[in-house]
């Protein structure tokens, strides 16, 4: 499970460049290490704890499978 797949699962939008095989399959913000880092961290205290972690992130809603 890749991390548009946990995103989705987290009730957040992947707003990220997707490609396969080299090709771009969905436009976006270009890759961001640092981005990813925080996208990794928010879905996992929302798995964990079931709250937001990063303040950016709050304007996506937490399903209600984990709260």
């Amino acid at each position: 499970m890749g991390l548009s797949k946990i995103l989705e699962f987290c009730g957040m939008e992947d707003t990220r460049v997707l490609l396969k095989d080299g090709e771009i399959v969905k436009e976006g913000k270009p890759h961001n290490a640092l981005e990813d880092a925080k996208l990794t961290a928010e879905c996992f205290s929302r798995i964990v704890n079931g709250k937001n972690l990063i303040e950016e992130f709050k304007k996506f809603p937490i399903p209600e499978y984990l709260e």
